[in-house]
């Protein structure tokens, strides 16, 4: 018997993702996310860890052809990016609408 050299499952840290896009509860949050904004089926964290350790953390499958990997990554970034533009917007807005908000300048 060999020792594995690898695996075809991706055990993914999103807890920066979770961080940066505000998701609330994090296991429940990022799965929605995921499934609902990415389009993606994954294994939440939640489900290998029940301490709550986990919760920032998806397993995804990879054993496909590297075209679905893409795609995935792909969906996945435009997600991201949907919904990070999103929260700029509404976040510029709610600025620009406060008595104070149109005086306010930067010198950076």
């Amino acid at each position: 018997v060999l020792p594995l050299e690898a695996t075809y499952l991706i055990w993914l840290d999103c807890s920066a993702l979770v961080h940066r896009l505000r998701l609330s509860p994090p296991a429940a949050g990022l799965e929605a996310f995921m499934l609902d904004e990415a389009r993606l089926c994954i294994s939440p964290g939640s489900e290998f860890d029940p301490t709550g350790a986990s919760d920032c953390f998806v397993r995804l499958n990879a054993a496909c052809p590297r075209s679905t990997i893409e795609l995935a990554a792909l969906q996945l970034r435009q997600a991201i990016e949907r919904r990070a533009t999103t929260f700029e917007r509404l976040h510029s807005t709610a600025i620009s609408s406060q008595p104070w908000g149109s005086g306010i300048t930067s010198n950076v």
